[in-house]
């Protein structure tokens, strides 16, 4: 990995000093590192990746054509995506898809369709308005309940390269797509209610159950004081379990 990016450092004219903070970075890692490296041409303003195809046999395949992606103009548009809407002054969109992504990671690895086209439905949902919430909580309720919901038109209506407004391609298959939306409908289902049960015990329990574990945590979401892993108010904080409002139970906003 080391030796890659010393490589691409040189190639590209990266700054020096910002290479060796990122390969500092990487020795003190706790866990493995990789990253997935396309293949990529100059295209006009933007680039091309190899077009795959599905073979007779269901198998992605190069089909020897170039699909054109503009990675910059995604970076230049996420940023401008994530100064509005904020929550407690830190930009939503940014912190919406690192949590879809997580979420995809645990409840659907190695499967398709793949990240990017995740982010694609959210930039999708803020630009429309349909991503919102006062609370992280709420946010990631609402961020949940349109993806279960976008899944269920893709078919009809493609998701979007948000710059380029091409479909996303190659297209997940149906079988692909439906076992994605029975998994996001459990989950949006999940965190809505998560979102507005007043008991912030079994409320953390959900969120643990939808947030899931990573290569470092065996769970990501903690638990509030005074609740046990059951999701049960242990001793006096029973008496205080179903109170404290949305406050309480947004664990982002604090």
């Amino acid at each position: 990995m080391a030796s890659s990016i010393r490589a691409a450092a040189v190639e590209y004219g990266w700054d020096a000093e910002r290479v060796s903070r990122v390969l500092a970075s990487l020795d003190q890692l706790a866990f493995e590192f990789s990253v997935d490296v396309v293949p990529a041409v100059p295209a006009g303003d933007h680039y091309g990746i190899p077009d795959l195809g599905v073979n007779p046999s269901g198998l992605r395949i190069r089909s020897g054509t170039w699909e054109i992606t503009s990675p910059v103009e995604l970076t230049r548009l996420t940023a401008e995506r994530n100064r509005d809407p904020q929550i407690g002054g830190i930009g939503a969109f940014v912190r919406a898809v690192k949590t879809l992504k997580q979420i995809k990671a645990h409840h659907l690895p190695d499967s398709k369709p793949s990240s990017l086209y995740y982010e694609f439905i959210l930039h999708e949902g803020f630009a429309a308005g349909r991503v919102r919430g006062g609370s992280w909580a709420d946010l990631t309720a609402s961020a949940l309940s349109y993806v279960a919901g976008r899944l269920g038109t893709v078919e009809e209506y493609p998701v979007c390269d948000p710059v380029l407004g091409t479909a996303y391609r190659p297209g997940p298959q149906q079988s692909e797509i439906g076992w994605a939306l029975a998994r996001f409908d459990d989950l949006a289902r999940r965190a809505r209610w998560a979102a507005e049960t007043t008991d912030r015990c079994q409320a953390a329990i959900t969120w643990r159950h939808i947030f899931g574990s990573n290569g470092r945590y065996d769970e990501l979401f903690p638990l509030p004081p005074g609740c046990r892993g059951t999701g049960v108010a242990m001793g006096a904080a029973a008496v205080n379990v179903s109170s404290g409002g949305t406050q309480e139970r947004s664990f982002g906003s604090r």
